[in-house]
């Protein structure tokens, strides 16, 4: 979880649902605004990040941080989806980048 000023009051679960909370009532406003086809990429294995690589002791992907992102994915792919059959006219579409991402960080060749 990134550090901001009130970072203590969460811990992964609470920012999680915090976030894709978020993502939920963003989504609503730009139905409102008369956005009716969306498509909303998932987090990549953001524990590869240079910053989390530095952060750790072997200079390797943070598992748990990566563990984050597939659960924020699970998540918002839930959402996005839900949304998209629920709200009037809306085509509503998740695209999930882990894998490719993290295929390009495992075989760069």
């Amino acid at each position: 979880m990134p550090l901001y000023s009130d970072s203590w009051s969460y811990n992964d679960e609470t920012f999680m649902d915090y976030l894709v909370g978020t993502l939920q009532e963003q989504l609503k406003v730009l139905h409102g605004l008369g956005a009716r086809e969306l498509m909303v990429f998932g987090l990549g294995p953001m524990g590869c990040i240079p910053l989390q690589r530095v952060l750790s002791t072997s200079g390797d992907c943070q598992q748990k941080t990566n563990k984050l992102a597939l659960s924020f994915n699970k998540a918002s792919s839930k959402v996005v989806n839900d949304l998209g059959k629920q709200l009037p006219n809306a085509s509503y579409r998740f695209g999930d980048a882990y894998d490719v991402v993290n295929d390009v960080i495992s075989n760069p060749s």
